[in-house]
């Protein structure tokens, strides 16, 4: 979600976001009801800390138990997921260019961001700061939150395990579709990568595929899309 606010110093340093502040806490009453759990998500410590206080303040001990609420930087929800994620990028154009590659150079703060949500992912910041600042991952990431149209109801039809690949799989990184049918073949994910490769991709979940007939049918069905220019990668269902 876009908002035009404006980054300045913490008490600490780092950085703070009040626009992005007061709209994640808008957001998490609307976002979370029954029994979800929640986890907001920044790059900075100063950002953590105030959006941690404006929760306790607006919603109380209470709620925040009963939603397994988390507000941590990047580096210390590794490990840990929630139901519903929100990410504060904090940056802006004004933010000085070297506190805002930051961001960039220690890219894999946006991977964790981008990979603990179960349900639902709501990406919080300046809508055009990713291009301004050349910052490609965040760039990449912001495109897919806006033109991803998934289907509702695409997801309830697949296994856990093919669940948990789809929330995992990095979109920024090329269009992937669940439940597709390609030359005939009914396969679990489709994937075309940025340079155009074409991947069909099966989740073996646990005993599926492994009988002789079975396997010998997957095995030909591989071979039939790869004469058509197709890759075929098999994950097992115990892994994702």
């Amino acid at each position: 979600m876009g908002v035009d606010g404006l980054a300045r110093r913490g008490p600490t340093g780092s950085w703070v976001n009040e626009a992005e502040l007061a709209l994640i806490v808008d957001l998490a009453g609307s976002l979370v009801q029954g029994g979800e759990s929640l986890g907001v998500v920044t790059p900075y410590r100063s950002q953590a800390r105030a959006i941690q206080a404006a929760l306790s303040q607006r919603y109380g001990a209470e709620w925040l138990n009963h939603h397994d609420v988390a507000v941590a930087t990047a580096h210390r929800f590794q490990g840990s997921e929630r139901d519903v994620i929100l990410f504060s990028s904090v940056v802006t154009p004004e933010t000085p260019v070297r506190s805002a590659r930051w961001l960039e150079v220690e890219r894999h703060l946006l991977n964790v961001g981008a990979s603990r949500a179960r349900r639902l992912l709501v990406l919080v910041g300046h809508p055009g700061v990713a291009s301004i600042h050349g910052l490609e991952t965040l760039d990449s990431l912001w495109n897919a939150a806006t033109s991803m149209q998934p289907d509702p109801h695409a997801e309830s039809s697949l296994s856990e395990a093919e669940q948990r690949f789809w929330r995992a799989f990095d979109t920024g990184l090329g269009e992937i579709n669940p439940r597709q049918r390609v030359e005939g073949y009914d396969v679990d994910f489709t994937w075309t990568a940025p340079w155009g490769t074409r991947v069909a991709i099966e989740i073996d979940d646990d005993g599926v595929g492994e009988q002789p007939r079975s396997r010998r049918m997957d095995i030909e069905r591989d071979k039939a899309l790869n004469r058509v220019e197709w890759q075929v990668v098999r994950i097992p269902g115990w892994y994702c």
